[in-house]
């Protein structure tokens, strides 16, 4: 029969072991009896009952010919090796007997019986598939069924890729093109369904910035990755299905198929609609909520792909590059804008509100004497009015990014947005200014309640706003100190830069700081 001649070219590396036969012939005619024929359990419309068949009878047989039939192929080793005349030909015997089982039986006992079965039932397939083809429902049950018949063979008992079932699918052209279009036709209503599901693309319950296990069954590696919407655990858990039926197909090329015509499509539909969600979040109000969550999503699903695609098949496909790097790049690139817009949005928001504080500037020489609060150390009085105001919505805003912000994008986003304040206050402020040594106390308060603005996202937002945070030092000097800085600034002495080591200034070369002790009016 067909189901025999196949597992005889196939399962048998050549001519076969005699000793095996016996073994095999048992199972290939109880499977023709069964599964060729007009009897009862040769139906078409219940192809899981051969598929079972199968799984069935190599599971029985396992202990038996993993157990004792193998351990007899390598019995005759060690009377060969006494057989031979000289002790030097022992290994050259040893290596010819061992070279005829690997030719002969290269899968191992359990292999061989298994391709040999696994064939046959091929062969069964290859001769239904034109009336399959011809009924894509029973063609789909067929090929769902094979795929849990593949998953046992590798996962449970594992066999190697020659007991496979799902070859008779993919070594068939229209079997394999058909299977591609109802895979992503299947794969892309349940990427809608997942993201239509209501409250799919809500943040997550978790306070923003705590990282919590939420996919750690996702990764082979056991790492636990941030909690995210269900929309991304739904989309990252179908990729995981599409990815596991292509690590069942054991053909590169059908492997590599399935990867460009189904798995990467799918996570393109996906990228567009976190592209299209990230748009209408960036658009109008701030909807902190909206980007923490799509924040959250694209932390949550990136490092799984990086994962997947180290690892085979992915790994070991001939491809010029990581293939998920596309769909990753334009990750990156839509957290990039989600982090900045965050930033920026803030950003934009203390620059107008703090107009009028740099519009007043002229009061820091103005300042009367009487406001100073004293020295290094000593308490520091009250806040420029005009400040007061621009600070306390920025307090809110970042305390809102702290509740809705992934703790990673939280650090990028309030690091970027202190530099930003950093570089304009100094700009607009510091070196437009001159500073009475009351002004220069006001504005010592004012650099270091901005500073103190960041203290709920991070307790060292001064190593962001470091040239505000060393104009405070400065001025918080007492003027014999201030006037040796001046002249070792101006000599560009080496001394200067053991003092600036004392002081812990260090963003401020001698320029800057000759630039701002002559600002210092009272100094001049």
């Amino acid at each position: 029969g067909g189901g025999e001649g196949e597992a005889a070219g196939e399962g048998e590396g050549g001519g076969g072991l005699w000793a095996l036969e016996a073994f095999v012939q048992p199972l290939l005619k109880r499977f023709r009896y069964h599964f060729e024929g007009r009897r009862e359990t040769n139906r078409r419309d219940k192809p899981e009952w051969v598929f079972a068949h199968c799984v069935a009878q190599m599971r029985s047989h396992a202990p038996l010919l993993s157990g004792e039939v193998q351990p007899m192929l390598r019995a005759p080793l060690a009377p060969l090796r006494a057989a031979a005349s000289q002790p030097s030909s022992q290994g050259a015997v040893r290596e010819r007997y061992l070279r005829f089982l690997s030719a002969h039986c290269p899968d191992g006992v359990e292999g061989h019986v298994a391709a040999a079965l696994c064939g046959a039932l091929r062969a069964k397939l290859r001769r239904e598939m034109p009336s399959r083809l011809a009924e894509p429902p029973s063609f789909c049950h067929a090929f769902s069924e094979a795929i849990a018949c593949e998953r046992e063979l590798r996962h449970s008992l594992h066999l190697p890729p020659s007991a496979s079932v799902v070859r008779a699918f993919t070594d068939d052209d229209d079997a394999m093109q058909l299977w591609l279009k109802t895979e992503r036709e299947d794969a892309s209503a349940r990427l809608a369904a997942v993201l239509a599901a209501p409250a799919a693309w809500d943040a997550p319950a978790v306070p923003g910035g705590v990282d919590e296990a939420g996919g750690a069954d996702l990764s082979s590696a056991g790492s636990s990755p941030l909690r995210a919407p269900a929309c991304a655990s739904g989309a990252m858990r179908l990729s995981l299905d599409l990815l596991e039926r292509v690590r069942l197909v054991s053909d590169p090329a059908a492997q590599g198929r399935a990867i460009d015509e189904v798995l990467l499509p799918t996570l393109g539909e996906f990228s567009a609609q976190l592209r299209a969600k990230a748009a209408q979040a960036m658009i109008g109000a701030a909807d902190w909520e909206s980007v923490g969550a799509l924040l959250a999503t694209l932390l949550f699903a990136a490092p799984l792909l990086e994962e997947w695609q180290e690892e085979p098949p992915l790994a070991s496909l001939d491809a010029p590059r990581a293939v998920f790097g596309a769909v990753l790049r334009g990750w990156r690139e839509m957290r990039e804008e989600l982090e900045e817009h965050a930033s920026s949005t803030l950003a934009a928001d203390f620059f107008h509100g703090a107009g009028r504080y740099v519009g007043e500037r002229r009061d820091f020489r103005l300042a009367a004497e009487g406001e100073a609060a004293g020295g290094e150390g000593e308490p520091l009085g009250d806040l420029s009015p005009a400040l007061c105001e621009p600070l306390s919505l920025l307090r809110s805003q970042l305390a809102a990014l702290r509740a809705q912000l992934p703790a990673a994008s939280l650090r990028r986003a309030w690091r970027s947005l202190a530099e930003a304040l950093d570089t304009w206050v100094y700009e607009s402020v510091v070196r437009r200014s001159a500073f009475s040594a009351a002004g220069a106390q006001r504005f010592r308060r004012d650099a270091q309640a901005l500073v103190d603005s960041f203290s709920g996202v991070s307790a060292s937002a001064h190593t962001a706003m470091r040239r505000l945070h060393e104009v405070a030092i400065v001025f918080g000097l007492p003027p014999p100190a201030r006037a040796e800085l001046l002249q070792l600034a101006s000599a560009g002495a080496a001394a200067l830069s053991r003092r600036r080591d004392e002081l812990g200034v260090h963003a401020l070369d001698g320029e800057s700081l000759s630039e701002l002790l002559a600002s210092l009016v009272v100094d001049s």
